[in-house]
C-alpha cells in the first residue's frame, strides 16, 4: 500500500510501524527529533518536555513536519513557532488544553479532572435517592485517569461495586526527588490502588501486595528514557513484609 487506509483493523499498528521506521531511517540526520517521534507519540500526538526553550524548539522544527495547533508553557517557544502560519497567536498561553483526556494548564503547568457526568440519566450527586450500583459504575468508567492520578477517590467506588465488594484495598504512590545545587523539590508522579480480593487475606500478605505494585509502578517510571534516576528507595512501614523480603526465597 502506499497510502494509510484508517479504518481497518491493522491501521494503528501501520502508523506506528511507518513513525518507527522513518525516524530509524533519518536518525543520523536528525536525531533529536528521531527520538522525539519514537519515545513521546501517541498516533498523531506529540508531548515533550525540556531542559530549556532552545531544545523544545529545535525539536519542534527538526525533521520538515508540520505539526498543527502547538501549545506550550513557555512563551519563547511559542515565539519560536509563531513562524507557523496555522498558530496565527503563538506568543498567547492559553487557558486549558486537552491532553490525551487529561485536561493540561499551560500557565500552571498542572493537569485537571473535569467531571461532567453527562451520559448519566440523572444528577446522582445532588439526588436525594441513593444511587444504584449500575449508576456508580457509569460514574467511575466516566473518569478518564492515565496514571491513576485521582485513584485515591476512585478507590471508594470500586470498593462499593459488585465483584469488587470489600472493605478493603492497598495502594503504591511514587515521588520524584530532585536535588539542584542547595535546593531539594519533591514531586508527586503516580499513584496505583487495587481492591482486595474477595478471599479473604491476611493484614501482612495485603501489605505484600502493596510492596509489589509499589515495585512494578517504580520499575515503570524508571523505565523512562528522559529521566534519569540515580537511586531509588522503598518504604514500606509493615516490618513483616520487610522480613520477609530479606529471607530466602
Amino acid at each position: 500500500m502506499e497510502a494509510l487506509t484508517f479504518g481497518i483493523n491493522c491501521a494503528p499498528c501501520i502508523a506506528h510501524f511507518i513513525r518507527d521506521k522513518n525516524a530509524d531511517r533519518f536518525c543520523q540526520q536528525y536525531l533529536q527529533a528521531a527520538q522525539a517521534v519514537k519515545d513521546y507519540h501517541y498516533v498523531d500526538d506529540f508531548i515533550y518536555s525540556g531542559d530549556d526553550y532552545v531544545e523544545v524548539g529545535n525539536i519542534a522544527t527538526q525533521g520538515g513536519f508540520h505539526i498543527r495547533n502547538w501549545s506550550s508553557n513557555s512563551k519563547e517557544v511559542l515565539r519560536i513557532l509563531k513562524s507557523d502560519s496555522l498558530l496565527p497567536e503563538a506568543d498567547e498561553i492559553t487557558a486549558t488544553e486537552k491532553v490525551l483526556g487529561l485536561y493540561w494548564v499551560p500557565n500552571s503547568d498542572v493537569f485537571t479532572f473535569i467531571c461532567k457526568f453527562a451520559r448519566l440519566k440523572r444528577n446522582v450527586l445532588d439526588s436525594d435517592k441513593t444511587p444504584t450500583k449500575r449508576e456508580l459504575l457509569q460514574v467511575l468508567m466516566s473518569m478518564y485517569v492515565p496514571h491513576v492520578f485521582i485513584s485515591c477517590f476512585t478507590i471508594e467506588l470500586k470498593i462499593l461495586l459488585f465483584v469488587d465488594a470489600s472493605e478493603l484495598a492497598y495502594a503504591a504512590v511514587c515521588y520524584l526527588r530532585i536535588r539542584q545545587g542547595e535546593r531539594t523539590y519533591f514531586s508527586f508522579v503516580a499513584f496505583k490502588a487495587k481492591v482486595a480480593p474477595l478471599s479473604p487475606l491476611s493484614k501482612p500478605k495485603m501489605e505484600l501486595q502493596a510492596a509489589v505494585i509499589g515495585a512494578k509502578l517504580s520499575n515503570r517510571i524508571q523505565h523512562n528514557p528522559s529521566l534519569p534516576i540515580n537511586s531509588s528507595c522503598y518504604w514500606s512501614d509493615s516490618k513483616t513484609v520487610l522480613k520477609w523480603l530479606r529471607m530466602d526465597p
